[in-house]
């Protein structure tokens, strides 16, 4: 017995029909009000839609427009024209009492219905064995979300947001249950292809790191939480909440499981290229080095202050992106070359940086800052930023705060 001819339709990631090997994709042709047609028909298949509604959804932005039925009927005339290249056998779009509707009568297999079943048998399954399996299958079929080059339009977003947050559901269960298994291999997989559609998951990457450390890939492991660091930080001004960066000190703490001598310990941790000027570190080095200095200054009676430095526009106005990204690379290079090479600074926010100040006084620790502020001027003077500083001692009782500011010219 033959099997049925299909119609096979993808929604998910790209947006494409094929039939007996002819296929028409969304990017052979510009007009987008022919696809978004296509794909209202489609994914409203089991009722008759009114001229109207369609005139509504090609062109609610377009209220002025001259024959909107005239209008209509020649989209259609080109998405049929469109479709024709498939060769099929009846007419895809019908035609009855002023509306349009999908023919039904034609079998198809659409990979958003199929991805629907997978995830609902997935969460009625009991078996664990039959859940993974059923998650696998439907990670592998969503390529990517939903009509992603119609995303903007207001009927898809809701669907889009849907079957995406189906999707990273799935990829959390399969995911702990591969872990379970030992699959460590299929963990990083999954994590890296989730990551693509959902890039700031801190659970996504919570799995890739635990996955990375079960497959001994340990610099691998280090790598994901900087990237994920790194990608907080430059988008939302926030660091890693304190589950991950857990995960990631208890990977710096993995020791070798062989004793090492005291000079082969020595030479890990010796810097192998010291660069001049101040250490500069990432925010959880900071964190270890700020607490090491605060028992120490307990101890000894030492001066040390902190000095926080923010960039913002100048009188009062908002940094672009790319102003506020372009001022903190050159501030940061500034704060390198300018302070000591026993001071230590870090990135913590998007718009400031820290520096810890052993040895340095109130009025010192001012100054210095004025003369980082200065000297980024003197070579920045056409930057549209301000940046203002605030020093304190590290110990709470130590003297208030100071605020100041330094503007361009």
């Amino acid at each position: 017995m033959s099997q049925e001819k299909k119609l096979i339709i993808r929604m998910l990631g790209s947006f494409s029909l094929t039939w007996e090997g002819n296929m028409v994709r969304e990017e052979d042709s510009r007009s987008r009000k022919m696809w978004l047609l296509l794909a209202r028909l489609i994914y409203c298949r089991n009722r008759h839609i009114s001229q109207e509604e369609l005139i509504k959804l090609l062109w609610e932005d377009e209220p002025d427009i001259v024959n909107p039925y005239g209008a209509l009927k020649t989209t259609l005339h080109r998405l049929r024209s469109q479709l024709s290249a498939l060769e099929m056998p009846q007419e895809l779009i019908l035609r009855k009492e002023g509306t349009y509707a999908w023919n039904n009568d034609i079998p198809i297999d659409c990979d958003m219905d199929q991805f629907e079943i997978f995830c609902k048998e997935s969460q009625a399954a009991a078996d664990p064995d039959e859940t993974l399996a059923l998650c696998l299958q439907a990670l592998a079929l969503y390529q990517g979300d939903f009509l992603p080059r119609l995303s903007m339009e207001s009927w898809v977003v809701p669907i889009s947001a849907y079957f995406h947050n189906q999707y990273l559901e799935n990829a959390e269960t399969a995911l702990t249950l591969l872990e379970e298994r030992g699959r460590f291999d299929e963990v990083v997989d999954i994590c890296r292809s989730a990551l693509l559609l959902e890039p700031y998951s801190e659970s996504l990457y919570c799995h890739l790191m635990h996955g990375y450390v079960a497959m001994d890939q340990r610099d691998a492991a280090v790598s994901a939480y900087e990237e994920l660091s790194h990608l907080l930080l430059e988008n939302f001004g926030i660091m890693p909440s304190e589950e991950t960066r857990k995960i990631y000190r208890d990977i710096m703490r993995r020791d070798n499981s062989q004793m090492m001598p005291i000079d082969a310990i020595r030479d890990q941790l010796r810097e192998e290229h010291p660069e001049p000027g101040a250490l500069f570190c990432e925010y959880d080095a900071f964190r270890i080095i700020y607490h090491t200095m605060a028992r120490t200054i307990a101890r000894t009676g030492d001066p040390v202050h902190i000095a926080i430095l923010t960039i913002k526009g100048a009188a009062g106005k908002s940094l672009s992106n790319r102003s506020r990204d372009l001022a903190m690379k050159n501030l940061q290079n500034h704060l390198i070359s300018s302070i000591r090479s026993g001071d230590v600074a870090t990135k913590c926010s998007n718009t400031q940086f820290i520096v810890l100040l052993p040895r340095a006084n109130y009025e010192n620790s001012c100054m210095v800052c004025a003369r980082i502020i200065r000297a980024f001027f003197r070579k920045h003077p056409h930057s549209p930023a301000d940046i203002s500083y605030i020093v304190q001692a590290l110990e709470p009782s130590a003297e208030p705060a100071f605020r100041g500011t330094v503007e361009g010219a």
